[in-house]
């Protein structure tokens, strides 16, 4: 059985992410202390980066949009998190969000199909501590519960049709959940 091959190697990062291309991925190297964000050529593997935020904040996760001309980071730096979008022109990012720490955010997941939404954690008390999934427009407003929270919500995807996703959950061990009927929910569906 062929498991595949190692073609390159390009250090430590996180929260990796294809380019729509195909041909270059997006990730936050470790060397740079989690400030910046960098597009990798895979065939040549030089590097380039797109993104660091002005006030020098950590960047701890970051999704590409459904039309590849922007990416959404998520920013801590003097006691907030920030959400904010980062269009790949060099045009001026703005902030979609901000939150202090003690609002519970967990983590930026990934953006809504038509690229109207990004979609984050929180932990929340119900009357457990858990983890809920939220949404919050692009553009910028009010961010809004999707009414999911478990025990842990990470790693978040849309289906290409926008109409499910997939997670992980579960602690100690993890468990893949799909489901539907949640994107579609608005803040007047609040139970």
């Amino acid at each position: 059985m062929r498991t595949g091959s190692i073609l390159s190697s390009f250090g430590w990062v996180i929260s990796t992410e294809w380019a729509h291309d195909g041909r270059s991925f997006f990730s936050v190297p470790v060397e740079s202390g989690f400030k910046w964000v960098q597009r990798t050529d895979v065939a040549s593997g030089r590097t380039r980066r797109v993104y660091q935020d002005r006030d020098g904040g950590v960047i701890g996760r970051l999704a590409v949009s459904p039309d590849g001309v922007s990416i959404a980071v998520q920013i801590a730096a003097q006691g907030m998190i920030r959400l904010v979008v980062a269009p790949l022109s060099g045009a001026a990012p703005h902030e979609v969000a901000r939150f202090t720490q003690d609002d519970g955010v967990r983590s930026l997941q990934q953006w809504t199909r038509d690229g109207a939404n990004l979609l984050f954690t929180r932990r929340i008390q119900k009357p457990v501590p858990m983890e809920e999934l939220w949404s919050v427009p692009a553009d910028g407003g009010a961010p809004y519960s999707l009414q999911l929270a478990r025990d842990r919500v990470d790693y978040v995807r849309v289906s290409p049709d926008g109409e499910r996703i997939v997670f992980r959950t579960g602690r100690p061990f993890w468990d893949l959940w799909l489901m539907d009927n949640v994107l579609n929910r608005t803040p007047a569906d609040q139970r």
